[in-house]
C-alpha cells in the first residue's frame, strides 16, 4: 500500500460514501475482494476488516486491488463502478476506467489496444467483472457509431483488405496453436489497433464490405482476447471480447 496523501482524492471522498450506501460491513466487503481476487486468478491477495479500515481512512490499495474493490461494490450496488468512482485514481499512476472508452467501438477498441501494447496505463491489472458486461448496453448509441465511419474521407475498402486480414488472423490463430497460447500478442494487438482500425473508418462500395470488414475485425478482436485469457489477464480478455 501507498500513502493516499501523494495522489490528492482518496477512498475516504467517495470510496466510504459508497460503502455506506452498499450496507455491507467491512469484514463481508473484504471478503468480497478475495472473492473476486480469486476469480481472477489471484489467489495472494489477503484483506480483512482492517484493511478496508485502512483504505477508508486514507491509505491507497493497490491498483489491482482497487479493481477488486470496485467491483465487490458493483455487484453490491447493482450498478457499474470503477475504481476512479471510489476516488482511486491518479494522474501518476492512472487506473484502466472502461466506462471511460469512447463509445464509438472502432475508437474504444483502439483506445484499449494502444494502452495494452504502451503499458501506459495498468490495463493487465483490470479485473473480470460482471459489472463490466452490461457497459456497452447502456450506450443505445453504439450501433450506429460505425455506420458513421463510412462518411469520412478516406480511400475505399474493398475484398483484398478483408481477405489480408482474415489471413493474418489465421496465420495469428496458428501461431497461438503451433508456438502456445500467448504467442505474438502484442502483435495481434499491434495490428487490430493500427491496420484493421483504420480499414474501418474507411469508406466501402457496398453494405456488404462493410459488414465483412467488421466481421472480420470482430474475429482479430476475439482472438486478442483468447491471447489474453491465455496469459492470466482475465479483466483485459474479458474488454476485448466484449468489443468483438
Amino acid at each position: 500500500m501507498v500513502p493516499a496523501t501523494r495522489f490528492g482524492v482518496t477512498l475516504r471522498d467517495n470510496g466510504a460514501r459508497l460503502i455506506a450506501q452498499s450496507g455491507v460491513s467491512y469484514e463481508a466487503l473484504a471478503r468480497s475482494v478475495c472473492h473476486i481476487a480469486a476469480e481472477n486468478g489471484d489467489h495472494s491477495l489477503r484483506a480483512d476488516k482492517s484493511s478496508v479500515a485502512h483504505w477508508v481512512a486514507g491509505t491507497r490499495p493497490q491498483p489491482r486491488t482497487a479493481g477488486y474493490l470496485a467491483e465487490a461494490l458493483s455487484r453490491r450496488l447493482a450498478r457499474p463502478l470503477t475504481a476512479a468512482d471510489l476516488g482511486l485514481r491518479s494522474g501518476d499512476e492512472p487506473i484502466y476506467d472502461p466506462a471511460a472508452l469512447p463509445g464509438d467501438p472502432v475508437a474504444a477498441v483502439a483506445q484499449l489496444g494502444r494502452a495494452d501494447v504502451d503499458r501506459r496505463m495498468l490495463i493487465s491489472g483490470a479485473a473480470y467483472s460482471v459489472a463490466a458486461l452490461v457497459l456497452p448496453l447502456q450506450q443505445p448509441e453504439i450501433a450506429a457509431r460505425p455506420d458513421a465511419a463510412r462518411t469520412r474521407p478516406a480511400v475505399a475498402v474493398g475484398q483484398g483488405e478483408i481477405d489480408a486480414a482474415r489471413q493474418m488472423t489465421v496465420a495469428f490463430n496458428t501461431a497461438d496453436e503451433r508456438l502456445g497460447g500467448g504467442h505474438a500478442r502484442s502483435a495481434v494487438v499491434e495490428y487490430l489497433t493500427t491496420d484493421v482500425t483504420a480499414y474501418l473508418r474507411s469508406s466501402f462500395a457496398t453494405e456488404a464490405l462493410r459488414k465483412s470488414m467488421f466481421g472480420a475485425a470482430a474475429q482479430l478482436s476475439y482472438l486478442a482476447g483468447w491471447k489474453a485469457h491465455d496469459l492470466g489477464l482475465s479483466g483485459l480478455a474479458q474488454r476485448y471480447y466484449l468489443y468483438s
